[in-house]
């Protein structure tokens, strides 16, 4: 209960001084910047991942261009 009777005299002194419209823009403030500290996490995860992924897209460029230079060529051609 005293915490209540706090946050009461709490919000009856910020009508008061008028800053309503400062503790909202703060709040919309800070709730920009969570979702900007989530989507940067987001990034990095997937961020991440990218060694692995640019190897894997490496070696199967690799592999795609020793099939194109062998005698499957024409085999993958008529495929094609």
């Amino acid at each position: 209960m005293a915490g209540e009777g706090r946050q009461a005299l709490l919000v009856v002194i910020d009508e008061a001084a008028q800053i309503g419209d400062l503790r909202r823009s703060f709040k919309e403030t800070m709730d920009a910047y969570y979702v900007k500290k989530h989507s940067y996490a987001s990034m990095e995860e997937r961020l991440k991942n990218k060694p692995e992924l640019e190897f894997r897209l490496k070696n199967r460029r690799r592999k795609l261009n020793a099939l194109s230079h062998s005698q499957n060529s024409e085999t993958l051609k008529k495929i094609s």
